[in-house]
């Protein structure tokens, strides 16, 4: 029932743009409407999950299954690989309006935009939810230049892109005068007012005063060299402080921070080279960081305490490149991203219920471990072919696009010679076969394949409570273990844009 109702209003709204479309026609040259409705869903899906030495592991989430999908027994077209969006676009001003699943809550996201000037020298004002704001050009990668930031588990990929200066929500202004362009964002500013959790030591009921605040701002530089590329410099603040981690200084009676990440500092940046050297090749080079900075020291009942690793630095390298042959009917393409830091965040390791995992490098104590190197590194490799041609717009194409991306942290005591190593290393492999009706219309029908492995080393395994069976006497006893899970699917869908 939820998909005729979905079906139908696709099909109401459709329909009614389509009758937008032609009457925006008429306003002649520099207006235009356009749509945009992209539908997708796994036709056929096979799933298994294998795991380590099953037999000796207590949680019956570390159970092997597997699960497969007959097909089209679940047409769900709604998930954030299917959209739609509508918006109008002339010469001075512009809007958008879209939805996906993530967003049907709030019941979509706008972009709206308007000029000011001349074509070689104008203010643009851009503003919205749906604002992503970048300069360097990422020749078909999804996602583009990126730092990873080290999220765990289903958020083990977690990245930022430093040269999107919005961050997808805010406003921007951005200042063109021939070759040069200056661009500004605002993605955020809050302040709430709040009182101490506590009263004033001393009294009953004297509360103080504390404040969350948060606010997010960005910059960037850049500079055209014609049809031969353009540079850019771009920079992110972002700063969060939270009032419930403020708490009384007995001694002194004042208020302080009770945490090190009490107040926290993000500087996001970039510097990128998106060169054409050659007709038909595009290269893109990047260098990003992300720097977090927590406080050097906060207050507990214990007195005045040191953050044990308050500066953390993370380093990311980024190469982009595609190229046209045989007259532009094959393109290539590959990218690649490489993020490498460090720091003593013992959270990395899911390791439930360890009260030394609570929080980032927090009290002096972090100085008796060692630290932890984090490695991530992205390859990708795609290649489109049109495989027939049916006059014009009118075409077949043949699409693969193969990538891994490994992840590893680790960390080693020479005191007690332990050894944590949680690696992750994921293969994922599209094939799709996409046919046009016209370059507007297309469908397509593809094959998947994806298969992710999780290791753990053995000193990591002998720390996680719960594990292993009872009867297994720990870490002596412990096994490193290698999960699984592979899945293997069809996706089908729909494209239409005009």
């Amino acid at each position: 029932m939820k998909q005729v109702k979905w079906a139908l209003c696709i099909g109401l709204l459709a329909g009614g743009l389509w009758g937008g479309a032609a009457a925006f026609a008429q306003n002649g040259p520099g207006r235009q409407f356009n749509f945009s409705l992209a539908l997708y869903m796994d036709a056929i899906k096979y799933e298994q999950n294998a795991y380590g030495s099953a037999d000796k592991r207590r949680s019956v989430n570390d159970q092997n299954t597997q699960a497969f999908s007959l097909p089209f027994s679940n047409l769900d077209w709604v998930s954030d690989d299917s959209n739609i969006s509508a918006g109008y676009e002339s010469s001075w001003f512009g809007g958008k309006y879209s939805f996906k699943k993530s967003n049907i809550t709030s019941f979509g996201a706008v972009r709206g935009w308007v000029k000011f000037g001349r074509p070689d020298l104008y203010l643009k004002l851009t503003a919205g939810n749906d604002n992503d704001f970048t300069y360097a050009d990422a020749l078909g990668a999804d996602p583009g230049p990126r730092v990873y930031t080290g999220g765990t588990g289903n958020n083990w990929q977690a990245h930022k892109n430093p040269d999107n200066i919005t961050q997808g929500n805010g406003v921007a202004l951005s200042g063109v005068w021939n070759n040069l362009t200056v661009d500004l964002a605002a993605s955020q500013f809050s302040v709430t007012p709040h009182k101490t959790q506590t009263p004033k030591p001393g009294t009953v009921n004297t509360y103080g005063d504390t404040e969350d605040k948060d606010f997010q701002y960005g910059g960037r530089l850049g500079w055209s060299f014609g049809d031969f590329g353009k540079v850019n410099a771009s920079y992110i603040l972002a700063y969060s402080k939270l009032g419930s981690k403020y708490g009384w200084d007995t001694k002194n009676l004042d208020i302080v921070a009770a945490a090190p990440d009490a107040e926290i500092w993000n500087h996001h940046y970039g510097v990128f080279a998106s060169l054409h050297p050659l007709s038909g090749f595009g290269l893109t080079l990047g260098y990003s960081g992300i720097v977090t900075k927590y406080l050097d020291g906060y207050w507990s009942v214990n007195g005045e305490l040191s953050t044990t690793y308050p500066l953390i630095w993370k380093h990311a390298v980024n190469l982009n490149a595609n190229c046209k042959l045989l007259d532009g009917r094959l393109r290539l393409r590959t990218d690649h991203s490489m993020t490498v830091y460090k720091d003593k965040n013992y959270n990395t390791f899911e390791i439930a219920g360890a009260a030394w995992t609570q929080d980032y490098n927090a009290s002096s104590a972090g100085q008796n471990y060692a630290e932890i190197q984090h490695f991530f590194l992205w390859n990708g490799l795609g290649a489109e072919y049109d495989l027939a041609q049916f006059g014009e717009g009118r075409k077949m194409t043949l699409n693969c696009y193969a990538r891994n991306l490994l992840r590893q942290d680790g960390a080693r005591s020479g005191v007690i010679e332990q050894e944590y190593a949680l690696i992750r290393d994921e293969i994922k492999v599209d094939l799709q076969a996409k046919y046009f009706f016209s370059e507007t219309i297309s469908v397509f029908a593809g094959l998947r394949f994806q298969d992710a492995l999780t290791f753990r080393s053995k000193d990591l395994t002998g720390q996680i409570p719960g594990y292993f069976l009872g009867s297994m006497k720990m870490p002596r006893d412990a096994i490193e273990t290698i999960d699984s899970k592979l899945t293997l699917s069809i996706p089908v869908g729909v494209n239409m844009a005009w």
